[in-house]
């Protein structure tokens, strides 16, 4: 369990990464931070860093506790960005990610310390003056969780930036796990002793998966549309590579954003010289009749047949990156 733990959180951890990275706005900054957040509370289930923790003052129970609730105020700010389009508003938001943790550890350490591995919630359910620290926790997880369900289930949208189908269950998923810690509190204030063991012993198998949901999420597009990418980039350099061989022209090996950008002129100007001795004026839509077009030119421009009158304009195919690699892979299949 510790080594899934300690993978977790190196997952969410890159999924952080990969968000902020690919950030469109501030919202995705505030989403950034919290996974960052949630990747250190992941790592604190680590029994070497969680013996570490035990040792300070706080203990590692309330630190986690302190970093999910950040992270639902930075989830929160997520799925609603209109919270922070003002300045007042971005002043509020970053007051609460960073009071209501402060509220929590004062809250823990008046009441402290902690047994070494015991679970907070046994050792405190009782104390009145513990009441503020799992009224914070228990709202913030569960007005955030709830948020993130209503949002991909209610918003194809947001289920679209979010990841796919994948996001709907993992959301359902990590609402269940919000709703778990406020069970087991109500449980012990009536005295449902059984109960309160069950919900105990399913909380971190269903923090687990969610975690795990919520990683397929995050990096799942991601890693879908980086390999779509790459596959796209071989078929145009496979293209490129092509027109090389037919007409000399320098094409530049570089993989640099100036180096592209003049690639592709010289590519449009290598197509413009085969197009002069295309067998039909029309220019086809489909990559295997663009391809054997392509081939029945180079093959004419090289026996030294006179250019044709009516030449088709070909550059339609360079409009589009996914219809360059398609022509690429028509033209130079795999191997």
């Amino acid at each position: 369990m510790a080594f899934i733990q300690a993978a977790l959180a190196c997952l969410i951890g890159v999924a952080a990464w990969c968000v902020w990275r690919r950030r469109r706005g501030p919202s995705h900054g505030w989403l950034a931070i919290g996974l960052m957040l949630v990747a250190v509370a992941t790592a604190i289930r680590v029994p070497g860093l969680r013996s570490s923790l035990n040792a300070t003052p706080l203990g590692a129970e309330p630190i986690k506790h302190m970093l999910v609730s950040a992270f639902g105020v930075c989830l929160a700010v997520y799925i609603h960005p209109q919270l922070v389009a003002s300045r007042a508003g971005r002043n509020t938001c970053a007051s609460l990610a960073a009071g209501l943790p402060v509220v929590m550890a004062a809250c823990a350490i008046l009441n402290g310390p902690w047994a070494d591995g015991g679970d907070l919630l046994n050792q405190s359910w009782n104390m009145s003056s513990m009441v503020v620290y799992w009224a914070v926790y228990a709202v913030t997880s569960v007005v955030s969780m709830t948020l993130i369900l209503i949002s991909v289930t209610g918003h194809p949208h947001t289920r679209r930036v979010f990841g796919r189908a994948l996001l709907v269950p993992g959301a359902a998923t990590m609402f269940i796990w919000s709703l778990v810690l406020p069970c087991r509190y109500a449980a012990y204030q009536i005295g449902a002793d059984q109960a309160q063991v069950f919900l105990q012993k399913i909380s971190t198998p269903i923090a687990t998966f969610s975690s795990g949901l919520l990683i397929v999420a995050i990096l799942g597009p991601i890693g879908v549309k980086a390999y779509r990418l790459a596959a796209r980039q071989r078929s145009e350099r496979r293209l490129s590579e092509w027109l090389v061989t037919q007409t000399g022209a320098g094409l530049r090996a570089s993989h640099t954003p100036e180096a592209a950008y003049y690639r592709q002129i010289q590519m449009a100007d290598a197509m413009a010289t085969l197009q002069r001795f295309a067998p039909s004026p029309d220019c086809p839509r489909d990559p295997t009749l663009m391809a054997e077009q392509m081939r029945q030119a180079a093959a004419a421009r090289l026996a030294g047949q006179n250019p044709t009158a009516r030449p088709p304009r070909w550059e339609w195919w360079l409009q589009e990156p996914s219809r360059t690699a398609a022509l690429g892979e028509a033209l130079v299949p795999r191997h």
